[in-house]
């Protein structure tokens, strides 16, 4: 096996389906790669859409309780097969380049790290469903659903329509565009943003030197993939910047972001007390712009 890829769910079903729609599509032989879907103690019909897929992709499904990102990311490595191994969201979906360009870029470095671009999918935070346009529960949108439901992507839109439903529809966010900046002005002593759990890849072998995700992270979201590429870059690997191993983020509704940010980042700053790691925190709250992160980092 030469990819494994590693994909941690909880109730994220509908988004789930579309993430897979796109692995069926990709310019790349299928067979060399392993989709390990690690369910983190999902409650909705995430069984229901593995049993969809399951004979169109080499999927594997592995269930355990609800341990957060961290846990159930480890539990895919321990698990993976194949030298390289890239990690994925379960709510974004894949450019049909995105196993292709990574397993690529790994041919041709060794000991290396690869960021591929995340565009984000706005229109889609407030639908449970973005295929269909099912609002979330007690969700009021406060703007007119007419125009936001002709945004959603259903599974037949990826492969048919991928340029005029997904991509057009798509934009970078400000953290994205950060991380783009660090790499095209090389900005080495912030190059460990570029581990970023939604879109990078590692060979096995480094994750293993490095012992994989801290699970002292916990439930909580936010810095842990930041906190592994710290590490990664401690160790030596080359870290690279890919736009063809994009995939999109359909954005979903988080009412906790600035309380969980602050849980995640005290304990990645408890293992790395560093001025880079403040400020890069800084820059999420808005209290730093770019230019001034950057300036401090040169």
């Amino acid at each position: 096996m030469n990819v494994s890829v590693v994909i941690p769910t909880f109730n994220k079903a509908p988004r789930l389906k579309l993430m897979l729609a796109s692995a069926v599509c990709q310019d790349f032989n299928l067979n060399d790669a392993e989709l390990l879907l690690v369910d983190d103690g999902s409650t909705d019909e995430t069984n229901q859409v593995v049993a969809e897929y399951k004979n169109k992709l080499n999927l594997i499904l592995l269930q355990e309780n609800h341990g957060g990102r961290s846990f159930a990311r480890n539990r895919g490595i321990a698990a993976a097969s194949g030298k390289i191994v890239i990690f994925s969201d379960d709510d974004v979906i894949w450019k049909d380049s995105f196993l292709k360009t990574h397993y690529q870029m790994h041919q041709l470095y060794d000991s290396c790290v690869v960021h591929g671009q995340i565009r984000t999918l706005p229109f889609v935070k407030f639908f449970e469903d973005p295929a269909s346009g099912k609002l979330y529960k007690g969700m009021d949108s406060g703007v007119s659903l007419t125009r936001l439901r002709s945004k959603c992507i259903s599974e037949t839109d990826i492969s048919l329509d991928f340029e005029g439903k997904v991509h057009k529809n798509s934009n970078l966010s400000v953290t994205e565009k950060m991380i783009n900046s660090v790499f095209t002005q090389g900005i080495s002593s912030l190059q460990w943003l570029g581990c970023t759990g939604a879109n990078f890849s590692v060979s096995l072998e480094d994750l293993k030197k490095v012992r994989g995700f801290d699970e002292g992270f916990g439930l909580t979201w936010g810095f842990e993939d930041f906190e592994l590429g710290y590490r990664l870059k401690e160790l030596g690997c080359k870290f690279l910047y890919s736009m063809e191993a994009t995939n999109y983020h359909l954005v979903h509704f988080r009412q906790t972001l600035e309380e969980e940010l602050k849980t995640s980042f005290d304990y990645f700053y408890s293992l790395h007390p560093q001025d880079a790691v403040k400020e890069v925190y800084e820059f999420f709250l808005g209290k730093i712009d770019e230019k001034t992160l950057f300036q401090r980092r040169m």
